[in-house]
């Protein structure tokens, strides 16, 4: 029988040192840790807020934009960056299907419909 594989893996202690971590991080998080707490916080913004944001936008130019300026405004209405990628993902969801808030007028500019 080959024992090749079976001795050259790793001293099984480096795992226990993982679960030790894992005990802690669980222990903190329920405690309320500021550590855990600013880690909650730096997550990305909600889909929503940006779709509101960019709703906004377009609603108050009341003429079509390319998408780096709905962009741009975007980030100074909600005051932080969001990602290029958001943006666009709001902006083709919502030109085409149930909800269409937007019109695309050509390839990377969109206006905002008016209201039914």
């Amino acid at each position: 029988m080959k024992l090749s594989g079976a001795l050259s893996n790793p001293v099984a202690t480096d795992k226990r040192l993982d679960l030790a971590g894992m005990v802690g991080l669980k222990r903190r998080a329920a405690a309320g840790s500021p550590a855990v707490a600013s880690a909650a916080r730096a997550q990305r913004r909600r889909q929503g807020a940006i779709l509101e944001a960019v709703t906004d936008v377009l609603g108050l130019v009341g003429q079509p934009m390319p998408v780096s300026e709905v962009h741009a405004a975007v980030e100074a209405v909600l005051a932080k960056a969001v990602p290029y990628s958001s943006v666009k993902e709001a902006l083709s969801a919502h030109s085409r299907g149930g909800d269409k808030r937007f019109r695309r007028v050509r390839r990377g500019w969109y206006e905002r419909r008016p209201p039914v």
